[in-house]
C-alpha cells in the first residue's frame, strides 16, 4: 500500500511539474478566478506582451502633453518607464529616477484614473502597498490610448493627435470680431450689459416654469428635488408605419449567426479567444465553437442553449461537403462554401431549421467578396 501511495504521489508531482509547477498553477487559477467575476482585464496581459517593446519605444520617442489639469496618466507613463526593467511581479507605488541630472521620486496614483475592475486586478491583500507590474503596464497604456482618442493627452508637433488648444484663436485675434459676432447673435457686446441680458432671460424663464408647474403632470418634486417623468410618445401615424414596412421590405436581411460566421472566417477574430487554461489545441473546430459561444452569450440565450444546440446538431448526423465525419460542421466551411452557393447544412443552421440557401433563420446567401 505504501508503494502504491508513493507511486501515486510521484505521478501527481510529475503532472504538476509538467503543468508549470505551483506557480504556474496558481497563475492560471488567478486568471480563471478573475474571469469568473466578469473581470476580463487580467486576461489582457498575454496579448500585450508581444507589443511591449514597441509601446515603450513609442512613448520614448513621442513628446506627450496633457491638455487638462489632470496629469495622472502621464505621471503613470513616466512611472512604468522608470520600472520597465524590473522583473518582479509586484512593485511599490513609488520609484526613483534621474531627471535633469537630479534624483527624483516618481509615483503612480492608480485611484486617480483606473476603475474598480483595474484596481481589483492591480492590488492584492497579500501585497499591501504593491502593484501588479504587468497588469499596471497594460492599464496605463490603455488609459493613454483613451486619452489620445478623447484629446485629454496630445502629442507635441503631431497632426492627428495635436493639442486642440493650440488650434484655438487667441484673444487678440477674437477681440476685433466681438462686436460683429454679438450683433449677429443678437446679444450685447459689453460685459455688464451681457450679464444683465442673460440674468433677465433666466429670470423670465424661471417665472414661466413656475407659472406652468401646477398644470405640468410630467414634473414632480420628491424630497425637494425635481423629477421629470418620461413622456409617453404619441401613436405613430399610418404613413410612418407604411414607410417602415417599405424600408424593411427593401433592406436585405442579415442574420447574426451569418455575420459572426463570415466575419470569423474572414478576419479570424476567434484566434483571440480561448479557455484560460490554455487548452486551445484540444478544441475541435475552434472557429465553430467560438461562433456558437459568442452567438449564445451575445443574444443572452446562455450556455445551456449552446449545449442543447450542439447536441441536437450532432444527433442529426449532418454531413458537410468536403468533410468525412457526420455530426460536425465547421463555421469556416459554412462561410467559404456558401459563397459558391453550395447546399450546406450546418449544426447551428440545422438545429434552427434552416440551410444556407434559405434567408431565415440560418445563414443567408451573401455575395462573394470582391
Amino acid at each position: 500500500m505504501t508503494v502504491v501511495a508513493e507511486r501515486a504521489g510521484r505521478m501527481v508531482l510529475k503532472t504538476l511539474a509538467d503543468a508549470g509547477g505551483v506557480v504556474g498553477l496558481s497563475t492560471a487559477y488567478e486568471a480563471v478566478a478573475a474571469h469568473h467575476g466578469n473581470n476580463y482585464l487580467p486576461l489582457l496581459e498575454p496579448f500585450y506582451r508581444s507589443h511591449r517593446a514597441a509601446l515603450f519605444t513609442l512613448v520614448d520617442t513621442l513628446a506627450l502633453e496633457a491638455t487638462t489639469a489632470d496629469h495622472a496618466v502621464l505621471d503613470a507613463v513616466e512611472f512604468i518607464c522608470t520600472t520597465r526593467h524590473r522583473r518582479g511581479d509586484w512593485i511599490p507605488e513609488q520609484a526613483t529616477t534621474v531627471r535633469d541630472g537630479q534624483q527624483v521620486t516618481v509615483s503612480v496614483e492608480v485611484d486617480a484614473f483606473a476603475g474598480d475592475m483595474w484596481r481589483t486586478a492591480l492590488r492584492d491583500k497579500k501585497h499591501p502597498g504593491m502593484l501588479a507590474r504587468r497588469h499596471l503596464e497594460v492599464c496605463v497604456f490603455s488609459h493613454l490610448a483613451a486619452g489620445l482618442r478623447c484629446g485629454d493627452i496630445a502629442v507635441t508637433g503631431a497632426d492627428s493627435f495635436a493639442s486642440f488648444h493650440a488650434q484655438l484663436m487667441t484673444w487678440e485675434q477674437c477681440a476685433p470680431l466681438v462686436e460683429e459676432f454679438c450683433a449677429q447673435a443678437g446679444i450685447p457686446a459689453g460685459a455688464t450689459e451681457l450679464t444683465s441680458f442673460y440674468r433677465g432671460m433666466l429670470t423670465g424663464i424661471a417665472a414661466q416654469v413656475d407659472a406652468g408647474y401646477p398644470a405640468n403632470t410630467d414634473l414632480r418634486l420628491e424630497g425637494g428635488k425635481p423629477v421629470l417623468a418620461r413622456r409617453k410618445g404619441a401613436d405613430r401615424r399610418a404613413s410612418a408605419l407604411r414607410l417602415e414596412e417599405a424600408i424593411h421590405d427593401r433592406l436585405p436581411e442579415r442574420n447574426l449567426l451569418d455575420i459572426l460566421a463570415r466575419s470569423a472566417y474572414l478576419i479570424r477574430w476567434h484566434r483571440h479567444f480561448g479557455p484560460a487554461s490554455g487548452s486551445d489545441a484540444k478544441i475541435r473546430d475552434k472557429l465553430g465553437r467560438a461562433v456558437l459561444t459568442v452567438f449564445a452569450n451575445g443574444t443572452l440565450l446562455g450556455p445551456a442553449w449552446e449545449v442543447e444546440l450542439r447536441v441536437k446538431s450532432c444527433s442529426a448526423g449532418v454531413f458537410v461537403v468536403g468533410q468525412d465525419s457526420p455530426g460536425r460542421c465547421s463555421a469556416g466551411s459554412i462561410a467559404a462554401r456558401s459563397w459558391e452557393n453550395t447546399r450546406i447544412r450546418s449544426p447551428s443552421v440545422s438545429a434552427l431549421g434552416g440551410d444556407c440557401r434559405r434567408p431565415r433563420p440560418g445563414l443567408s446567401s451573401w455575395p462573394a467578396p470582391g
